[in-house]
């Protein structure tokens, strides 16, 4: 029976006012008390206030704002006794079994492999380190947060102490119950014996907050009633750097352990085989659902891109794949990242691809802001510059340069600065990288500015590199439009990254077969991609920007002045910006 209910009928003896009961909410709670001042007693309560699966109307209790409105998840370690970190795996995996067949309700809905394998004591030890976390929130009740309750939680310490193994056993424990307790839970709260008069015998993490034993509701005449000594309360329970090494301490702290019988039955297994075979039956229909909505997706939105306006410029020419011509030096790029970069991070296709070192700094220093507004990152050093209240930098052309001698960076970039100043008639956007890489200055300008600020650029030929892969070039000037979603070169990154998982040998690698895998992507074509990964809520102007960048480097146009990424025509970005499907975009155009 429960240890409270067996006290609360004492006679003489008060109850527990949930109003003064001291858990902090939101935090891991750590009761230390010497045995017999109510610890487990005080556990036992809290489960009975508040779990909605018990019945605590005949507490005396007048607070009913949380009383049995909870998940509650209890576990007691007070039968632990595992001499070895074996057995101490075993024991643990037996009682998270234990505890997940109490909950069967919530197990039902998991549709997840691994509550089955916690039922079955399979858990590996990585897997057991977030057992308490993968069980305690039930997203259809987000305001009714699970309380975690774990008595004689020192005691596998101690044990651990007693018999070697204390490291590994300090470390599974605390990473269990490192939960993420403001999000997740309405508490979490612990106990463990210390002695009387003494401090907490381990190193605690910081996180953790300690309660003095006079927090535990009637602590002292527990304690008195039990052992007929005073309890000692010291003002301070902070804990030691290193854990006790006193053996009689330790012994101390041991008590005679009582044998832990929980066993998994047949008709346990038997149960999870069977939620094995509906999870399959579950995820098969779940997937012929999700074939089923992205062909209404299609149908409804229209994210298939129709052959008549695929693009925008006036010189594309047919458009249907492969596009132009291939590219023999992009080609190469991507046989260079499929060889020698895990094409699957798309963080280290575009760090391969701009030659980034962080070990190599511009001397940023030098470069003057000459009054602007300075929006320095710490891989930037940003300045803008603005005429109006209109400060729409998708609007704005974007210019990349690579300066190929990084000791002129700070020169070309001040002087390419006083021009703007001097002669902008709107208004721009400028930044330089702090780390070395090959698309080390950008621009963003609007069309009216461009094409004397392109003249200007031009006497410094010699500095400049066109390098820059992916990029549409006028000269050696990069020539881009801004993303919402990604910058440009993240955006050519993600398509590798996409398509170099789908090819089988070098020989088959094309730029033009990249740029078809990323409009496959992005319309749900592509076999076994799931597009709510990456482009679910992409706007039009992200796909058609990248295409048009491909008809340029494919040779199917050139960046002439009334090229669409030199455009100044607002409505359309704007349009484009706004859309997140063709069939959006061409009902919005006809409205405009």
């Amino acid at each position: 029976m429960n240890k409270y209910r067996l006290l609360v009928n004492t006679p003489g003896f008060l109850p527990y006012d949930p109003n003064i009961i001291n858990i902090m909410e939101r935090f891991i709670n750590f009761f230390p008390a010497p045995r017999g001042c109510g610890k487990s007693t005080f556990l036992q309560f809290l489960k009975l206030y508040y779990d909605k699966k018990e019945d605590a109307s005949d507490l005396f209790v007048d607070d009913i704002y949380h009383m049995n409105k909870h998940v509650v998840l209890y576990l007691d370690f007070s039968d632990f006794s595992a001499t070895s970190y074996e057995e101490a795996l075993h024991y643990l995996k037996m009682k998270i079994s234990e505890l997940y067949s109490m909950h069967m309700d919530i197990i039902e809905e998991c549709h997840s492999s691994y509550c089955f394998d916690a039922l079955e004591g399979e858990l590996s030890e990585e897997m057991l380190e977030k057992a308490l976390d993968l069980i305690n929130w039930d997203p259809d009740e987000p305001y009714q947060k699970p309380l975690i309750l774990i008595d004689d939680f020192t005691l596998p310490l101690v044990w651990s102490l007693k018999h070697g193994y204390y490291e590994q056993m300090n470390s599974l424990l605390f990473k269990m119950i490192r939960i993420d307790a403001y999000e997740r839970n309405l508490a979490i709260v612990l106990t463990g014996d210390i002695l009387n008069g003494k401090g907490i015998p381990f190193p605690l993490p910081r996180w953790i907050l300690v309660h003095e034993p006079n927090h535990l509701p009637h602590a002292s005449e527990l304690y008195k009633r039990n052992t007929s000594e005073e309890l000692i309360v010291l003002n301070k329970y902070d804990s030691p750097s290193k854990p006790i090494n006193d053996a009689k301490m330790i012994d101390s702290l041991m008590h005679a352990s009582k044998p832990y019988t929980y066993s998994i039955t047949e008709e346990l297994l038997a149960k999870t085989r069977q939620m094995r075979i509906d999870l399959d039956i579950y995820l098969e229909q779940e997937e012929k659902k999700r074939i089923e909505k992205d062909r209404r997706i299609r149908e409804d939105k229209a994210y298939i891109l129709p052959d008549d306006c695929l693009r925008l410029s006036p010189h594309c020419g047919a458009h249907g794949y492969p596009i132009g011509n291939d590219p023999q030096c992009l080609n190469t790029l991507l046989q260079d990242i499929y060889r020698n970069v895990d094409f699957t991070d798309e963080d280290n296709i575009y760090d391969y691809v701009l030659q980034i070192d962080e070990s190599t700094k511009t001397d940023y220093g030098k470069i003057s802001s000459r009054g602007l507004y300075d929006k320095s990152s710490c891989f930037w050093k940003e300045y803008a510059y603005s005429k109006s209240n209109d400060y729409s930098c998708f609007q704005w052309i974007k210019i990349t340069v690579s300066v190929k001698d990084r000791t002129h960076i700070a020169s070309f970039f001040n002087n390419a600065l006083d021009y703007l100043l001097e002669n902008a008639a709107e208004s721009f956007h400028v930044k330089a990288a702090k780390t070395a890489r090959m698309d080390n200055i950008h621009f963003w300008i609007d069309r009216n500015d461009f094409f004397a600020f392109e003249e200007y650029l031009n006497k410094y030929q010699d500095l400049l590199e066109d390098t820059l892969p992916f990029h549409a070039h006028r000269g050696k000037l990069g020539i881009s439009r801004e993303y919402l979603q990604l910058s440009h070169n993240s955006i050519f990154a993600t398509m590798a990254s996409i398509y170099l998982q789908r090819v089988s040998s070098l020989d088959e690698i094309s730029f033009t077969a990249m740029i078809d895998t990323f409009v496959k992507a992005w319309t749900m074509e592509l076999e076994g991609y799931d597009k709510s990964r990456r482009f679910d809520y992409f706007p039009v102007l992200d796909i058609i920007i990248p295409l048009e960048t491909a008809d340029v480097l494919t040779g199917k146009t050139s960046l002439h002045d009334d090229h669409f990424l030199l455009s100044n025509d607002r409505k359309t970005f704007s349009l484009l910006r706004d859309c997140h499907d063709w069939k959006h975009y061409e009902e919005e155009i006809k409205e405009w």
